[in-house]
């Protein structure tokens, strides 16, 4: 029974911990090239996508000082099957480590146009591989690549012992990636929607939020700092999971967190009462402004941006208020100039000065 050196258990341990923390192909074919090393000698180490039907291939390599040859990656994909073990992959659903001379002489190796187009510029005719992935015409592999002594038995087992780690570390950062990717579409998607929204732990560190949420809280002094949730609304945020806890009315109507001035009202409502704590964050325009302005038969929306334009508020400053883009703000504008018959801001304040002139007339005479 072979066993392993405790250098090899511990160049084997660091290498899978190390691929364990990868997002994606890209991430872990870099880390994995340069990691082998630790593990098997080698002069090139490999990692190959390769897919022989549409002849598309990608390789990552090491060491950096490796240049790759013109049209190399098309010369690995239109030869891919000359290599025999990658149809022994392929046929068999194997992935355990092979050699080149496991199927051919080297005689019989460089005879064939894969070695002479993409292997002889390199001079690596010996190679030991694993198949990290077989599905029809497509095939991941890793291949360390040596140009002078043959492979032994127990680089083989070496390469085997770390094979079940490899795959279990490429789902994983393939799944990362995968999530990842669903996580920035879904922000994407919530910041189009231009909603104020914020995910925390009960601990009060923020898990992810939306632009449109960030602008709010910076304006309204409840900007987060380290990312961290603001004292006050952390303190409200424990305070309402504690009242709900004491008085059993988790099924009741949320209390939200509210700030009003002069600016307007901010609310801040917890949507989730279990962990994490989800908030939407919303802003609106002093009252008296908004009820005086419905009239005009804008949206809520329309009526709120007309109303900050009316107090000298800029663009940018009605975005950061109501959580949305300075480019939405003007194309909200050019809605409203169009439904009242204006053309421009000075003349939007000027009317939005008259109607509140005649609605204090008409209270005052009341």
């Amino acid at each position: 029974m072979t066993h392993l050196a405790y250098k090899e258990l511990l160049a084997l341990s660091e290498m899978t911990a190390s691929l364990y923390e990868t997002e994606g192909s890209v991430q872990f074919g870099e880390r994995l090239v340069t990691q082998l090393s630790r593990l098997i000698g080698g002069d090139i180490y490999s990692y190959n996508e390769v897919d022989s039907r549409t002849q598309r291939s990608i390789a990552q390599w090491a060491p950096s000082s490796v240049t790759m040859i013109p049209d190399g990656l098309e010369i690995l994909g239109r030869h891919a099957d000359e290599n025999p073990i990658v149809p022994y992959f392929k046929q068999s659903g194997d992935g355990r480590a092979m050699m080149i001379s496991d199927f051919l002489t080297q005689r019989e190796f460089r005879e064939r146009p894969l070695y002479q187009e993409f292997y002889k510029p390199f001079r690596i005719p010996y190679h030991l591989a694993i198949a990290l992935f077989i599905q029809g015409s497509s095939t991941i592999t890793t291949i360390v690549h040596r140009g002078r002594r043959e492979f032994n038995e127990r680089d083989r087992l070496l390469l085997n012992l770390a094979r079940p780690h490899l795959l279990q570390a490429y789902r994983q950062s393939q799944l990362r990636a995968t999530l990842q990717h669903q996580l920035r579409s879904q922000q994407i998607a919530l910041d189009s929607l231009n909603m104020g929204l914020l995910a925390a732990t009960p601990k009060g560190r923020i898990m992810w939020m939306t632009e449109p949420c960030g602008r709010m809280l910076q304006h309204w002094g409840l900007a987060p700092g380290r990312g961290r949730l603001p004292g006050t609304l952390f303190e409200w945020a424990r305070a309402d999971d504690a009242c709900r806890a004491r008085l059993d009315q988790s099924a009741e109507a949320p209390i939200p967190f509210v700030r009003t001035d002069a600016r307007g009202t901010l609310r801040i409502t917890k949507l989730v009462v279990a962990p994490p704590w989800m908030f939407v964050v919303e802003a609106t325009a002093p009252t008296s402004s908004l009820e005086t302005l419905k009239a005009l038969g804008l949206s809520k929306r329309e009526t709120e941006i007309l109303s900050w334009v009316a107090r000298g508020k800029t663009n940018p400053e009605i975005g950061a208020i109501l959580g949305i883009s300075p480019r939405t703000v003007h194309k909200h504008l050019g809605r409203i100039y169009m439904r009242l018959g204006i053309e421009n801001r000075h003349a939007a304040m000027a009317l939005v000065m008259e109607i509140m002139r005649r609605g204090e007339s008409v209270k005052n005479q009341g």
